[in-house]
């Protein structure tokens, strides 16, 4: 997590160079509109995993954004023991988010300035193998609700910096072994959005 936020802190001071001279586009109430890969740092079952994703959005106002996005896990998570009892050998839980998402820029002219987000929608868990990577048991559907602040950096015209903190609530989870606890969570997220702001 450490590694992970001091290079989101350099992209930042590097953006603070290059955005001076930046000033964002005059009169811009709206048709604006970004996609983004985005770099998520989680806990799941008290395990550290990274998932990666993306998220668009279309600027309904100059602060407000509509728009979603989507992200799986990346790294393994060991599953509980004996979570599906006919399977070969141990296995590792993945994790699925999307929905939609519902962004407020906070003064959004500055170069540097806050976001506050709320993404909502399903997420999804299932488990697999830790060897092959192929499914054991059944796919486990949830609501899903994560609410983020972020810090957003001006680099260019077409991309901004995000860094934000969110923490994940998970309700309905039927998945043998695991609880609504062992899903929510804190993530810190990195995402460059790139298009015309």
């Amino acid at each position: 997590m450490c590694r992970i936020v001091t290079v989101a802190m350099l992209f930042l001071l590097v953006g603070e160079a290059a955005a001076q001279d930046q000033t964002p586009r005059q009169g811009s109430d709206g048709g604006s509109y970004f996609g983004a890969p985005v770099l998520k740092y989680t806990a799941i079952r008290d395990q550290g995993a990274v998932m990666f994703g993306g998220r668009g959005g279309w600027n309904l106002t100059r602060s407000l954004v509509l728009g979603g996005g989507a992200y799986g896990t990346m790294t393994e998570v060991d599953a509980p023991a004996g979570a599906v009892p006919t399977a070969p050998g141990p296995l590792d839980i993945k994790l699925e988010t999307f929905g939609i998402d519902l962004e407020y820029a906070i003064r959004p002219a500055a170069p540097t300035h806050l976001t506050v987000t709320a993404f909502m929608g399903g997420a999804a868990a299932h488990y697999v193998d830790d060897g092959t990577k192929d499914q054991e048991g059944e796919t486990d559907f949830m609501l899903l609700l994560e609410p983020s602040v972020g810090l957003e950096r001006r680099v260019t015209d077409w991309m901004h910096l995000n860094l934000a903190v969110s923490y994940r609530l998970v309700r309905g989870v039927e998945q043998a072994g695991l609880t609504a606890d062992d899903l929510n969570g804190a993530s810190g997220a990195l995402a460059v959005k790139l298009g015309k702001f």
